[in-house]
């Protein structure tokens, strides 16, 4: 049986903070980036390498649905994952035949989601309910 871990909640980057809720954590963080360059060659350098790897970050960000692991049946967890995954069992799927499913694109991108509407925490799926629900990301 393969356990399927999907993440489960939305990443800070697509979330407003606190102090600026008219935009979210991506759009403040390139702001505060913005904001800090100072003049001269050397700080636009700086500003435009920062912007960079922060648009870097943001592609490669993990959002709800992705399947970031697969794991052997029932393997143990962590008090921090049950908040942050939703985890699946499907019987039918061995684990040496689920590993494609944690692929990536070239960048880090998970290339595999699955439609997480309906599904709580342990729920079991066919293979068939599975395969239904499961998104390829271009």
């Amino acid at each position: 049986m393969a356990e399927f871990a999907v993440f489960n909640k939305m990443n800070w980057m697509d979330m407003p903070p606190r102090v600026r809720p008219d935009l979210t954590g991506y759009e403040n963080v390139k702001r505060k980036i913005e904001e800090a360059a100072g003049p001269g060659i050397e700080a636009q350098t700086v500003k435009l390498f920062e912007l960079s790897k922060m648009d870097q970050k943001y592609t490669r960000r993990y959002q709800p649905g992705d399947i970031i692991e697969v794991r052997r049946d029932n393997g143990p967890r962590g008090k921090k994952e049950t908040g942050a995954f939703l985890f699946i069992q499907v019987p039918e799927l061995s684990f040496i035949e689920s590993k494609h499913y944690m692929q990536v694109h070239e960048s880090p991108r998970r290339y595999y989601s699955i439609d997480m509407t309906g599904l709580k925490m342990d729920d079991t799926l066919t293979a068939a309910q599975f395969n239904s629900r499961l998104k390829v990301k271009k």
